[in-house]
């Protein structure tokens, strides 16, 4: 998991913190014409009194501006996810995780079935509500994928998502021989021209 920055670390040892998941679905292209791409911003917390004066309120819902992959402003929908899987392992390996996005409103569910979200770019991050302000920053990535599936539900889409990289390549079984190498000297050699001279 890399680290978070420098506006994170500050934020992440203080006694008390107020942690915010922002989920990056991004350039999920559309179903009969696949040129034309949508991003989708979300984060899981809802507006309260303490941090009512950071939100804003559209047609769509509540949402919270925050830096998206390009480095712009975006809107990140206040929705209910959470995912799941993302664990350490022996190997340092993440076979994959699975991101449940909950409590969507009907247009969301329209969208999904509108797009193609397999194969979409995923990003999660985790920020904390007085870190918002200092762009990717005041953030830490935890997870990066595509999307390998996904089921769309009316109230819920669940995303199981694979990451773009893994420590757990195959390694190839004979990268020598020493018949390759006929004139290379073997390091058990118990004679050594350089000590002899």
């Amino acid at each position: 998991m890399p680290r978070g920055g420098d506006q994170y670390l500050i934020e992440a040892v203080k006694d008390e913190i107020s942690p915010v998941l922002m989920l990056r679905i991004i350039d999920v292209p559309k179903l009969n014409s696949p040129s034309e791409t949508l991003s989708l911003y979300f984060n899981n917390i809802t507006p309260d009194q303490e941090t009512w004066d950071k939100w804003t309120f559209d047609n769509d819902g509540a949402y919270i501006d925050w830096i998206n992959e390009k480095g712009t402003v975006s809107r990140y929908y206040s929705i209910g996810f959470t995912y799941s899987g993302n664990e350490r392992s022996t190997d340092n390996s993440i076979d994959s995780i699975t991101v449940k996005v909950d409590n969507i409103n009907q247009r969301w569910s329209v969208v999904a079935n509108q797009y193609i979200l397999n194969n979409a770019q995923v990003e999660v991050w985790r920020c904390f509500r007085n870190t918002l302000d200092f762009n990717e920053d005041g953030g830490q990535l935890i997870f990066a994928g595509h999307v390998k599936s996904a089921l769309i539900g009316d109230a819920a889409i669940d995303l199981n998502i694979t990451p773009d990289f893994s420590l757990k390549k195959p390694a190839p079984r004979r990268m020598y021989w020493p018949s390759d190498f006929p004139y290379l000297p073997s390091s058990k050699s118990i004679t050594n021209p350089i000590i002899e001279g």
